[in-house]
């Protein structure tokens, strides 16, 4: 996919919406984009392998042992909190329908804190909205 055309994309992303086009050129360099087919796992154990997922097109699931299943649609996201805080919780992401994720590794998560003012005000307010 053409950058102009990703970066576009992004824009449409909820979670990705008023990031500066650096900002968002960075987090295009810091992940990879992942393609999926309805009923595909994508991760297993996400906390556990220690990855942030972007969802942007698709729906999936995320079933954890110590509570229900949650939906999630383009511009949800998950795997925040066990980087952010070590939990280890075991879950399942799988694809409910066809879709498309950016997977950004442990290494590079922390690196966009770092250096990506729009990624840590957005993980911010996303996790209020959680506790709420």
């Amino acid at each position: 996919m053409k950058q102009k055309q990703l970066l576009k994309r992004f824009q449409q992303n909820a979670f990705l919406q008023g990031w500066s086009r650096d900002d968002l050129l960075r987090l295009e360099r810091s992940s990879t984009i992942v393609h999926c087919d309805a009923n595909e796992v994508l991760s297993r154990d996400a906390w556990s392998r220690h990855e942030f997922l972007v969802l942007l097109d698709g729906t999936v699931t995320v079933t954890r042992a110590t509570s229900q299943e949650a939906r999630l649609v383009a511009g949800d996201h998950v795997g925040e909190v066990a980087l952010l805080g070590g939990a280890h919780e075991s879950s399942t992401v799988q694809a409910q329908t066809d879709g498309v994720a950016l997977l950004v590794s442990e290494q590079d998560f922390i690196s966009l804190l770092n250096t990506t003012p729009s990624f840590g005000r957005k993980l911010s307010e996303s996790l209020a909205l959680q506790v709420a």
